[in-house]
């Protein structure tokens, strides 16, 4: 595997990196980044395979893995990538001092405020503590001292193991290390199998029945992750399928369907949260209006359970009175979820909880009144989400019954079409931070 350049700064927008696998004869290629994204894998003939790296626009300066392995065999092939982050360095000196700041040869120049503040902004590499700041005031006197960089230890170990695996099938772990060490992998429960190990990556096979945690060390670092049990096994975050595992094989193209509800295939997996917004419009007969709803919701398996919180408008007539109102709902929601396609899943839903109106109603007279109203929500839909990017669309067609209790009981909701998108995808540092690291290892005793 090749990576250029070896060296990136976490800027806006980002650089990228060309990243290129050959691989003569793997049956089953993966591609991963500790931290970050990568492109698409594309084929370029006589088995090799591109891609395009993208570190992450902003953070500490740290490295970051990438990692090929053969699921088949187990072999696997890392390069290590520098991160350099922009980092402020606080100077106290003169009023109105020219202030130098060197990290490791590198100048970065800043002018005091009329309270002797100053604060420079340089570019720091994983590693680099230190800085020398040279300060020079209006006479041309300069004092120079050094300045110890607030900058957190680069994570330099990193599990790497599916997000769920099927109970008691094999599935390959990894561990890759940013340095030469060797790191050894062990499980929270049970034992490992065909464990190999060299300097900057272990690899073993996990069967298990129970979810497990997947644990790494290398000399003083630490790093773990939980692989959950679940009826198809979902790929690592930030991994993707080579090109020549779809294109080689076409049953391996068909994604398996995780717990998302929607197939995944080689797509990073979702959160097990969604949150987003819809719009719609509504038509109950006597009135009509459109709405704006907040959608929050948990995955359980193939189920999704959540609350709608939306705001409301509607016009029309009560018998003889022309009537407009703007209120708001609140409603429990439960959804069955049924994959039909890569990427695509069909539910049904099924909501209940209440509204609130105000409403004004105008008499033939023409003198308007206003007034409170509301009652129970009681309602059910039809609609389809859809994969795109880092989360589902959303288009439902539905029914929901909102009586006005102090109006008849008429509808202040009916039927309706809404298109919405929920996120499900949140960006985290690969490796947990070492505070995360501590967290977990508490709960594992």
């Amino acid at each position: 595997m090749v990576v250029a350049p070896l060296q990136l700064k976490m800027d806006a927008p980002p650089p990228t990196a060309s990243v290129t696998v050959s691989a003569p004869g793997a049956a089953r290629l993966r591609l991963w980044c500790s931290a970050g994204e990568l492109s698409r894998a594309v084929a370029l003939g006589d088995d090799k395979y591109g891609a395009t790296y993208t570190p992450p626009p902003g953070g500490k300066p740290s490295y970051v893995v990438v990692a090929t392995w053969d699921e088949e065999s187990g072999e696997a092939a890392t390069v290590t990538l520098a991160l350099a982050a922009r980092s402020e360095i606080p100077v106290e000196t003169d009023p109105g001092a020219q202030v130098l700041v060197m990290v490791h040869g590198r100048r970065s120049t800043a002018r005091a405020n009329a309270a002797g503040h100053a604060r420079v902004l340089a570019w720091v590499w994983p590693g680099e503590t230190v800085a020398t700041v040279t300060a020079t005031d209006a006479a041309g006197n300069a004092t120079t001292h050094d300045v110890a960089l607030e900058t957190a230890r680069a994570d330099a170990l990193f599990v790497v193991a599916p997000v769920q695996v099927v109970a008691g099938e094999p599935v390959r772990v990894y561990a890759f290390s940013a340095g030469a060490v060797v790191p050894r992998l062990a499980i929270s429960t049970g034992a490992l199998s065909g464990v190999r190990e060299r300097p900057g990556v272990g690899s073993a096979l996990l069967a298990t029945a129970s979810e497990v945690t997947v644990v790494a060390v290398a000399g003083e670092e630490r790093a773990l992750e939980r692989v959950r049990v679940g009826r198809a096994t979902v790929a690592a975050e930030r991994s993707i399928a080579l090109a020549s595992i779809e294109d080689a094989d076409p049953a391996a193209s068909k994604a398996p369907t995780s717990e998302t509800g929607v197939a995944t295939g080689a797509l990073p997996p979702l959160s097990a949260w969604e949150l987003g917004a819809a719009v719609g419009g509504r038509y109950g007969g006597s009135l009509a209006g459109i709405v704006a709803v907040v959608e929050a919701r948990r995955r359980l398996g193939c189920f999704a359970v959540g609350l709608n919180l939306d705001g409301r408008w509607a016009t029309g007539a009560i018998g003889a009175e022309a009537v407009t109102l703007g209120g708001i709902g609140l409603d429990a929601v439960g959804e069955a979820r049924l994959p039909v396609a890569p990427r695509v899943a069909l539910y049904l839903a099924a909501s209940l909880g209440g509204h609130y109106a105000r409403v004004s109603r105008t008499p033939p007279s023409g003198k308007a009144k206003a007034g409170n109203d509301g009652g129970p929500t009681l309602g059910g839909a039809a609609g389809l989400v859809w994969r795109v990017g880092p989360g589902l669309v959303d288009v439902a067609l539905g029914f929901a019954w909102s009586p006005l209790v102090g109006s008849g009981r008429v509808n202040a909701d009916g039927a309706g079409l809404t298109v919405g998108y929920r996120a499900a995808r949140w960006r985290r540092r690969a490796g947990r931070t070492r505070r995360a690291h501590r967290r977990r290892r508490g709960r594992d005793r």
